[in-house]
């Protein structure tokens, strides 16, 4: 395979790649003359280019694409290790297949916006990466807040969304965007680990008694038909792709839903579906719809969006289990709701009954276009 650069300027490089038989490789072996060797180990750390006498020797920045694996995480572009700091740094492209695939489906007041679990979905896979074992032991996130959210950029003519996390040595990871100065902008703050799943402090078992328990004291069905015109009419426009509940029943305080699994392509590139992790939130806005009629309130926003979570589990090692089956459920537990902001937990549960993600403290603000501000 050759890659011949024709044309670099600032911010830009022009180049032409193609493969070649060996007599074409055997022309133009003059012109590699000169020409570092990179062995395929360090491939893409540095790059040597010396097309004709004179030339000068390009140099391109210590980062690495990732290697072929048995995974890739599709946010997980390019990595850049500062050792000085202790600080790994992924950048992650929100490009035109991405945004076809699911993130066009996620639009507030009209703007593609990132999902904020999505955010959660980024930094488990920065640190199981930099493990490299996408499937070892429990992520465990605590304390993440989403300080502004991520508009993308839908016009494809200039360059594509990125972000960068940062994760530090201690667990702390922050992800920032790139304004056109360069400067950066956070987005999102929080801890993350991997803890084995013998140290976790979280209780499976619990959890699973609980969604049996839930599943039992949960006889009111609720009508999910309206749900999503619901959404819409309040600035929160969800594609296919995000419209994922089939079905939900509840109590006061508890909703248990049955949720479709997303395509199948998402299992090898995701943690955790971005979508699904979504639609589990989207189930509190039937308690928040319960809230508005018990109060014979209609002046208030029946869409939340979440800005902070307390903690996060997610059950790495366990996670085949969720797609041995077209569905799943998920159970959200309101502990506090008024008519501007609600507090709950979330449980998500493979159709089997075992239980893979477990969410404390998730904090949901109603929308309104100025979030976007």
């Amino acid at each position: 395979i050759a890659c011949r650069v024709s044309n670099i300027e600032k911010g830009s490089t022009k180049f032409h790649v193609g493969t070649m038989v060996e007599s074409d490789y055997r022309k133009v072996q003059d012109e590699l003359t000169g020409c570092m060797r990179v062995d395929a180990s360090s491939a893409g750390t540095v790059v040597a280019v010396s097309p004709s006498p004179g030339a000068t020797t390009l140099m391109a920045p210590a980062s690495k694409r990732f290697p072929l694996k048995n995974w890739q995480h599709s946010l997980l572009h390019q990595r850049h290790r500062e050792e000085f700091s202790d600080q790994t740094v992924f950048t992650t492209y929100l490009h035109a297949r991405i945004q076809s695939q699911w993130l066009n489906d996620h639009r507030v007041h009209g703007a593609v916006v990132f999902p904020g679990v999505a955010l959660l979905d980024l930094v488990s896979a920065t640190m199981t990466e930099s493990l490299n074992d996408m499937w070892l032991g429990i992520v465990y996130i605590e304390g993440f807040s989403i300080i502004k959210p991520v508009v993308v950029n839908e016009d494809f003519s200039q360059q594509a969304t990125h972000l960068l996390s940062v994760l530090h040595g201690d667990g702390n990871v922050e992800v920032f965007g790139e304004l056109d100065d360069h400067s950066r902008l956070i987005h999102a703050q929080g801890k993350v680990s991997v803890i084995p799943t013998a140290r976790a402090s979280v209780d499976w078992k619990a959890l699973s008694a609980y969604f049996v328990q839930c599943e039992r004291s949960c006889n009111s069905t609720f009508d999910c038909s309206a749900l999503y015109d619901t959404f819409e009419a309040n600035g929160l426009c969800y594609g296919p792709s995000f419209r994922l509940i089939q079905s939900a029943s509840c109590s006061d305080s508890i909703c248990v839903a049955t949720l479709s699994m997303p395509h199948r392509d998402m299992k090898r590139v995701h943690v955790v579906p971005p979508n699904l992790l979504d639609v589990m939130l989207q189930s509190s806005a039937i308690l928040v719809a319960q809230y508005y009629e018990h109060h014979a309130s209609t002046d208030g926003a029946s869409a939340f969006v979440p800005y902070a979570f307390d903690e996060v589990w997610v059950r790495c090692e366990k996670m085949n289990a969720l797609w041995k089956y077209d569905t799943c459920k998920c159970v959200v537990t309101m502990a506090s709701m008024r008519s501007d902001m609600a507090i709950f937990d979330c449980l998500m549960v493979a159709a089997s009954g075992l239980p893979l993600v477990s969410m404390k403290g998730v904090y949901a603000r109603a929308i309104s276009a100025s979030i976007l501000e």
